[in-house]
């Protein structure tokens, strides 16, 4: 279907297609303008999920009109095509009062919707977009929602999702088309993206029955779930439904094939796909499943993939080799954990310098460092992010959604095209709450064996979202955290509470709650006296807990290899010690989280690499350079937190570096020919920019003190 004969969303005709999304037999007016999802499917896939075709691409199961039903839908989707590599666009999404119809136009700044009058329409939500990647790095996004009670909130929630999707379409496309490519990377070795699109889909099939998203089902207030968890995983879905029709709607448009759902889920969670590589890899998915045939506890869903792998007859071999049948059982039991043993002897023996760096490279993401100055008058949350520089297609988002039960309605967060929450992780709330992480590295692949495949739970992602919606405190963060946990996004997170934090007093309980999730294992403790007595808490990818550190091999490895593997004494928490208590300014902490001193890094003694840095540049490791380290950074302190500011750049560091460059300035040559970087700039040396709500975009740094005028 051509983008220009179907840009408006009519909510009131059938569409053919049925996925879990808006598709609607009719616009619900009883009490609200809600949506109805359409009747079930056909077909194999429909009748095992429960009416939904989850894995099905192309045009939207909402219907589109067969026209542009006026120049203002013309005019938006030019002023879209317009900001596709440089430039801002404003657009509304409107209900027309008569035909149900959801239309996107464009916003004049300062009017709620420009085209229609309020008579004949109600605006349902408004997004801002502002591509400046050429000029900063970033790309700026702005969404917010209605507040008018005769919308429901899932219509808010996709008609929000739509105008995300719409706007960043073109950057949407270059992201996933790096991603993907770094994913079949690891797909070639791992073969276990079947595995992981099941266990979304299966997923998916869960969230809609617990939130009440049946076939035919209507989407309002009266059939909202009574849990807030699942009703905000109703919401948050239907956000996803939104980005996903809309740029299916442009996919042409930008030279790209449609997503499936599963193919958004599979993007959204971009950041953790390394780690689902490893935790789905075939041969560990067969280990698992031939554990729960013996112990007669597999599931219908499972045991129909196991039949559908099995077919592979090279990792059968494999599996024979690394499991063998065992007898029946504690004689069982006692062979699963001698070659559990022996697998983790195995990888502990293999660990050392080079193969941390391949860790590091595949699921080693991030520094972060939370900061009370002297005299407690300052507490700072500072996070750089590692991740491939292929990935380096960036978007600083706020949103704003009155969703009700008395959650967070306007967040901050640096992420990605298309994607509805960070991946980086770092998050300013206004629940007062700051939330950021770095990957717990998995040294060996046997905790994954924990994981239970017959179990669903919200995908990482959206859990994360969820959670930080609905906390308050810190404590009541980990609490949903750990009982939505996945096994996987295995994490330290830290959630600093500035509502516990007043400059000049003592640091309270609950001002830095510290929670770490492997496969089986969720710990949580308040760190706040820690931080008063030391005056930071740093994080390098080590898991901090001493059960959570046994669990994952890191006991081990410290005690094979040394303190590479420490959670104190590793090479960037060397550095944290040494330099830490120097940060005292805003400045210092944009400085500290962008230092990579190689070659005269004198706290690490003789892991002086460039990849062991604070910000690392993989790429200038002499042996084995990689398209690979720290890609951005982002620090706030007490005051800019309150009002959801943060500063911010983008690409590896230059502060005390050559810039990195994708080309060979002498043969303009690629230095890196097998890692994709469509859509970004070759030269990555940009300056600090501030980031607030209602700002319009990215604007330059101030001071060190927190002035609200000179940010404004």
């Amino acid at each position: 279907m051509a983008i220009l004969a179907s840009l408006r969303v009519t909510l009131a005709a059938v569409a053919a297609a049925a996925l879990c999304s808006v598709a609607s037999g009719a616009l619900v007016r009883s009490k609200q303008l809600g949506l109805r999802l359409p009747p079930p499917a056909a077909g194999d896939e429909a009748a095992a999920t429960g009416g939904f075709a989850f894995s099905t691409a192309g045009t939207s199961p909402v219907g589109f009109a067969s026209a542009i039903a006026d120049s203002a839908e013309k005019a938006a989707h030019e002023a879209v095509k317009q900001v596709a590599n440089e430039g801002a666009v404003r657009l509304v999404a409107s209900v027309d009062l008569k035909s149900g119809g959801l239309s996107v136009s464009l916003q004049k700044e300062g009017t709620a919707d420009s085209s229609r009058s309020a008579s004949s329409s109600l605006p349902v939500a408004w997004a801002l977009y502002n591509n400046t990647v050429e000029q900063n790095g970033w790309s700026y996004l702005s969404v917010s929602t209605s507040e008018d009670a005769r919308i429901s909130r899932e219509m808010k929630m996709y008609a929000a999702g739509f105008l995300e999707g719409f706007s960043s379409a073109q950057q949407i496309r270059h992201f996933r088309h790096n991603a993907n490519v770094l994913l079949k990377q690891d797909e070639a070795k791992h073969h276990a993206l079947a595995n992981i699109q099941q266990m979304f889909s299966n997923s998916l099939r869960d969230l809609c029955a617990k939130s009440g998203m049946k076939p035919g089902a209507s989407l309002d207030d009266a059939s909202a779930p009574s849990d807030p968890w699942w009703r905000q995983a109703r919401f948050s879905l239907m956000q996803a439904w939104g980005i996903l029709d809309a740029y299916n709607l442009r996919a042409a448009d930008v030279k790209d094939t449609p997503m499936s759902m599963i193919d958004l889920l599979v993007l959204n969670s971009d950041g953790e796909t390394p780690e689902l590589e490893t935790a789905y890899d075939m041969e560990e998915f067969m280990l698992r499943d031939s554990q729960r045939e013996e112990n007669g506890t597999a599931g219908d869903d499972v045991s129909a993939l196991f039949q559908r792998s099995a077919q592979h007859s090279n990792f059968l071999k494999r599996k024979q080799l690394r499991s063998a049948p065992h007898p029946a059982g504690s004689a069982a039991s006692s062979r699963r954990a001698a070659n559990a043993a022996a697998r983790r002897a195995r990888d502990m023996g293999e660990l050392g310098d080079r193969a941390w760096r391949r860790i590091k490279e595949s699921s080693g993401r991030c520094s972060a460092l939370v900061r009370l100055t002297a005299g407690n008058k300052d507490l700072m949350v500072g996070h750089t992010t590692f991740s491939d520089y292929s990935e380096m297609t960036r978007v600083f988002k706020y949103y704003d959604f009155p969703l009700g039960d008395g959650g967070v309605r306007r967040m901050g967060f640096s992420s990605y095209p298309g994607v509805a929450g960070s991946t980086d992780d770092y998050y300013l709330l206004d629940s007062g709450l700051v939330i950021t992480e770095t990957t717990v590295s998995m040294l060996t692949d046997e905790p994954y064996d924990k994981l239970d495949d017959t179990k669903t739970q919200v995908p990482d992602f959206m859990r994360i979202m969820i959670a930080s919606r609905l906390a308050k405190t810190g404590p009541e963060w980990a609490q949903l955290m750990e009982k939505s946990s996945t096994g996987t996004y295995s994490s330290q997170w830290m959630v600093v509470d500035y509502k516990a934090f007043t400059p000049g007093h003592p640091v309270l309980n609950g001002t830095l709650t510290v929670v770490e999730q492997v496969p089986g294992m969720s710990r949580t403790a308040d760190m706040s006296d820690r931080l008063q007595k030391t005056g930071f808490w740093a994080s390098e990818n080590r898991a901090w807990f001493k059960d959570v550190r046994d669990s994952i091999g890191a006991t081990d490895a410290e005690d094979l290899h040394g303190p590479l593997f420490s959670a104190e004494q590793n090479p960037r928490a060397k550095i944290f010690a040494a330099t830490a208590q120097g940060v005292q300014t805003l400045a210092d902490m944009r400085q500290e989280m962008r230092r990579n001193r190689w070659p005269n890094e004198k706290a690490v003694g003789d892991d002086n690499e460039p990849d062991h840095a604070i910000a690392a540049r993989g790429d200038l490791n002499k042996d084995s350079p990689s398209a690979n380290g720290g890609v951005d950074a982002k620090v706030t302190t007490s005051c800019l937190a309150r009002l959801l500011r943060c500063d911010a750049i983008s690409g590896p560091t230059a502060a005390t570096q050559q810039p990195f460059r994708w080309t060979d300035p002498a043969t303009h040559k690629d230095r890196f020919p097998g890692a994709p970087h469509e859509g970004l700039p070759d030269m990555w040396n940009f300056d600090w920019v501030h980031m607030a709500p209602q700002a319009g975009g990215a604007t330059g740094v101030a001071a060190d003190a927190c002035d609200a005028d000179h940010h404004a």
